[in-house]
């Protein structure tokens, strides 16, 4: 199989990939250092993530999830792989390792046992994930790596899928004929990315033994087959925006029956009949011709790879975040209008407190009637409590209370920007309120009652028992002496009654207002009491449901910075990784880089979409038709290792000129003078070529940007209205 050219394009790769696997440690070392960060802005994420609740704050935790959970331990995982693959690859200069990926039953590791003669030992039954783990074969200077099944994956295993991929130098992907399943081809663009050299190969299970032996023409129907490596080319296409991945027909199967054939005239048979001498001459010239350029970029395009991927999945996730940052600032405005709400209800409530002592207001006035007249025999104080129904206030109170924090409770379930615990059962409710204590009311208030009984005893009673008395001491004169006094006692008893019930009026009058002073004394402190634990639970649990948002809110805050500063870094990573591989691929294969007459001065790539090269002729020379070559042939060259579309831009004079922006902005077409250049450039094309200068989801706006390190800003004009 060509041994000797095999190990001199071996040999030359070894010595490329020396040059340029220590130049990419630094840039490893920033990735890690921005990931650490991020890191722990994840972490504190994670722990808010924790403590909230799973229906009421279900739409934040939907937005966090996928970064603090699962987002967190990918990045990590598949940072860590990829270092490791880095250092297995540093270690092993001189390995050329070939990734077989496919469904489980496809047949690659019969393919693996055929190449290498095996004992058919690591043939699995056709169960998934028969193959667990990374083994590489010796092959020829090759290390063949058999994977586990790709459709049989389980998700705790893609990261171990890709750690291969990290490894591979070729991928090949095993397909049966008889099962070509649509999701086989979204999984083959998961695998592929980083510049992988990729071959399909079409296992026909038809062209077994049996069938060879009997039936050859049958064997491989070239109608069926041809059918086939359409429909594969076809999905490919689909998948791949880049050049299409060979496909190579041929019988597993066959091969390996070939190794155990028991004549040599039937070996050779089977094994020329397989067809799997076309995998093995692709294999050879893949090495022979891309094994230099692989090598050269190997130690650039994994983590290049991973930093766009990486960059690429924060900015789909960030603006979710962004969006419930926006969203949790509302729901503070929310919250204090909420908790306003209740204290205007609750005061309304609390006001008709006052209605039970305007009703006791009015019944005082009889009530000290009574006792100025002397008709109640029980003390003023217990008359004064059974009067004012203390017991319904106190109940008032208790039902207020309840009241107010079954309202609290029902606002803050239906408030569905409260995060984290439950804050309406840590809300320190109040006391019950002790026993109203009565005022005391004063000196004795039955003076006016006796004075006015005393002058009605004197009236009558005074004449008699004065006459009476006379008529003892001093006979019929003193009787009628007796008499006459009587008769002014009388007149003073007469007097006493008028002054009585003139006492009476002013005793009402103070008791009255000595009860009423204090009914409103005691209105006034439990109205204030209520009132101060009505606003003292409204602000405590306000304060925490604020604090709650305030601390989510940073999190969240502190997430999408470090978020966007990460994206910031790896594209900035991405960005010195595309100059430095590009670099080290145009020094390997190019002729005019090789000897110097032209000088890569930047590049920018998006894997698996499109590369732009800015380039500069030696002494100031026109150097893009060299680069390019007759037809297109030298650029090719290199666009064969990335399989993508390569724009090359050459430095025209000094500064930024109109000419180099619109080569920029190819695959789109735009004259110079639709440049404008200032600070920023300004472009203006039409509606319909808009699409076609920013690119998909902006890239090649962002990739023109990269390359001539300045904004861009772009404004169609024409039918569909103006656009930027």
């Amino acid at each position: 199989m060509g041994q000797v050219r095999l190990a001199e394009s071996l040999a030359r790769a070894k010595q490329t990939a020396r040059l340029t696997f220590e130049v990419a440690d630094p840039i490893f070392s920033d990735v890690e250092k921005s990931l650490t960060r991020f890191d722990g802005a994840l972490g504190v994420a994670a722990d808010r993530y924790a403590l909230m609740h799973h229906e009421r704050d279900k739409e934040l935790k939907n937005a966090l999830a996928p970064l603090v959970l699962d987002k967190r331990n990918q990045i990590q995982a598949r940072f860590k792989a990829l270092q490791e693959a880095h250092a297995v690859r540093r270690r092993e200069l001189g390995a050329f390792t070939v990734m077989f990926f496919g469904a489980t039953g496809a047949g690659k590791s019969t393919t693996i046992e055929a190449l290498t003669a095996g004992d058919g030992g690591t043939i699995g039954p056709g169960s998934p994930d028969f193959t667990k783990d990374v083994h590489g074969v010796p092959w020829d200077g090759l290390t063949l790596v058999d994977t586990p099944g790709l459709l049989g994956f389980r998700e705790e295993l893609y990261g171990v899928a890709e750690a291969y991929v990290d490894r591979a130098d070729v991928i090949c992907m095993v397909v049966m004929d008889d099962s070509i399943a649509p999701v086989l081809f979204e999984r083959m663009c998961e695998v592929r990315g980083q510049n992988k050299h990729l071959v399909v190969l079409l296992n026909v299970k038809a062209a077994n033994n049996p069938i060879l032996r009997h039936e050859p023409e049958d064997a491989f129907d070239e109608k069926e087959v041809s059918e086939h490596v359409e429909f594969i080319r076809q999905r490919l296409r689909e998948v791949f925006p880049g050049d299409a991945a060979p496909v190579i027909p041929f019988c597993a199967n066959a091969a390996f029956e070939a190794q155990h054939a028991d004549g040599e005239e039937e070996r050779q048979y089977l094994w020329q009949a397989s067809r799997i001498d076309a995998v093995i001459a692709h294999l050879v010239q893949t090495v022979e011709k891309h094994g230099i350029p692989i090598r050269a970029t190997a130690a650039f395009d994994s983590l290049s790879h991973y930093s766009q991927s990486i960059a690429q999945d924060l900015e789909t996730d960030l603006p979710a975040l962004k969006g419930q940052l926006a969203e949790l600032q509302r729901k503070r405005s929310e919250a204090q209008k909420l908790f306003h709400r209740v204290m205007r209800d609750s005061a309304s409530d609390l006001a008709r407190l006052k209605d039970h002592f305007r009703g006791v207001h009015e019944a005082l006035d009889e009530l000290a009637w009574e006792f100025a007249r002397g008709d109640r025999r029980e003390s003023v104080k217990t008359a004064f409590r059974r009067t004012c129904r203390w017991e319904e206030v106190e109940a008032f109170s208790a039902k207020f209370r309840s009241g107010v924090i079954e309202r609290v409770q029902r606002n803050l379930e239906q408030f569905r920007g409260a995060l984290g615990e439950d804050l309406v059962s840590a809300v320190a409710l109040a006391e019950p309120p002790e026993e109203a204590d009565i005022v005391d009311l004063g000196p004795d208030t039955e003076g006016g009652a006796w004075k006015r009984k005393a002058g009605k005893v004197t009236r009558v009673a005074s004449p008699l028992v004065a006459a009476a008395a006379g008529f003892l001491i001093g006979g019929p004169v003193g009787f009628l002496a007796a008499l006459l006094v009587g008769w002014g006692a009388k007149k003073i008893g007469d007097h006493l009654t008028d002054s009585g019930v003139e006492d009476q009026r002013g005793t009402q009058r103070e008791l009255r207002d000595r009860l009423r002073d204090s009914l409103w004394e005691k209105y006034r402190r439990v109205n204030d009491d209520l009132f101060a634990w009505l606003e003292g639970l409204v602000d405590e649990t306000q304060a925490a449901v604020i604090h709650m948002l305030e601390e989510y809110a940073l999190a969240v805050g502190a997430l999408t910075r470090e978020g966007d500063s990460l994206a910031r870094d790896l594209h900035r990573a991405r960005h010195g990784l595309a100059r430095l591989s590009f670099g080290a691929l145009l020094r390997a294969v190019h002729p005019v880089f090789r000897d110097g007459r032209a000088v890569l001065v930047d590049a920018a790539q998006w894997m698996q979409y499109r590369a732009k090269i800015l380039v500069q002729g030696r002494d100031g020379r026109p150097i893009a038709g060299l680069v390019i070559g007759k037809g297109g042939e030298l650029i090719r060259i290199v666009r064969e290792h990335t399989g993508n579309p390569i724009d090359v831009v050459e430095v025209d004079g000094e500064g930024l000129t109109p000419r180099m922006v619109a080569a920029a902005l190819m695959p789109a077409r735009i004259p110079v003078t639709a440049v404008e250049i200032g600070t920023d450039v300004r472009v203006t094309v039409s509606a319909r070529e808009y699409g076609t200068v920013v690119g998909k989801r902006r890239l090649n706006l962002l990739l023109v940007e990269e390359l001539l390190g300045r904004r861009v800003h772009v404004r169609a004009t024409g039918q569909g209205g103006e656009r930027r």
